[in-house]
Formats: structure tokens, sequence, C-alpha cells
């Protein structure tokens, strides 16, 4: 049963962080992202494992929707990915060089983030974006993807922050 002063008290907190008019389905994975991060249920590590068993599901959707199709073009399929995911244009930038591409999201402009758009504060990142887009490279191309990560102390970065961006790199391994 759900407890009215949870309900109230969570949504009094919670609008007071949100600043984001994302589209529903965006403002639906940046919640439960943010809901679980604070009931210490995930981690960027467990969000990164259920993102590589999530994403070939939406990929075969976006495959089904026309969105993408396997053996396509990198950028265009991390374009379509992103515009799927509700991105609009301009709020982010992907960068390909050999084998290895950074993808590059406008912080302000990010409609998954758990931070801005589901009203959580976070110690270290929380984002699904690099380990979903790894996945949906390598359905993609059938190479195998991986996340550039960074170890600062005890934590483990995917996601490297500055200058307004959160830049993510991707390489095969």
């Amino acid at each position: 049963m759900v407890r009215k002063k949870v309900v109230l008290d969570e949504y009094e907190r919670t609008r007071s962080h949100v600043y984001k008019h994302p589209k529903p389905v965006s403002a639906i994975i940046a919640t439960i992202t943010a809901t679980l991060a604070e009931l210490g249920l995930l981690t960027q590590g467990s969000l990164g494992y259920l993102m590589e068993l999530t994403a070939p599901k939406l990929f075969a959707i976006m495959e089904k929707e026309g969105y993408v199709k396997r053996g396509m073009n990198h950028k265009e399929l991390v374009k379509k990915a992103m515009e799927f995911l509700g991105f609009d244009e301009g709020s982010y930038e992907i960068e390909e060089h050999g084998n290895e591409l950074k993808l590059r999201v406008v912080t302000e402009k990010c409609v998954i983030d758990p931070k801005s758009v589901g009203g959580v504060e976070l110690k270290g990142t929380l984002c699904p974006l690099p380990f979903m887009i790894a996945s949906f490279l390598m359905i993609n191309d059938n190479r195998n993807w991986e996340v550039v990560t960074e170890r600062r102390g005890a934590h483990v970065y995917v996601v490297k922050k500055e200058n307004g961006k959160c830049e993510m790199t991707l390489k095969v391994a």
C-alpha cells in the first residue's frame, strides 16, 4: 500500500530540484534511476550491467520502428539512438576516431540525467548512456565495444564532466 505521507513528502522534496521538461519516456528513465539510487539499490556498476541487458531490447524496438538497422554508420546510429531517447539535436556531439567514439552531452540539456530530471543528489556518476550506446554499437557491428573508465580513489567514473558537458568514451576492445 502506498503511504500518502511518503508520496507527498517525496513530491515536495523533488519538485524543488527538477527543472527540465523531458519527454515522458526520458522522465521515466531519469526518475526511476534517481529513486533506485536514493534507495541504495543502484550504482553506476549495476546500472551499466542493467543497460547491457536492456540495450538489446531497445535496439530491437528502434530497429522495428525504423530508427536504426544493423551495419549502419556509427555516428548515424548514435544520432538515431539519441533521437529515440528524446535528446534534441544540438544537445550532444559525436566524435569518432578509428576504434574510439566520444559522446558529449550538454549537461543542462540531458533528458535522462537522474540529478537534473530525477531530482537526486549524487556523489559520483549514474549515467545509463555509456553502456547503452556501447551495447548498441556491439549489436551494430558485432565488435566488442567497452566503456572507458577512470578510477579516482574508491570511485570509478564512466563520464567526465567538464565545461558544462558530460563526456563518455567508448572504444573497441
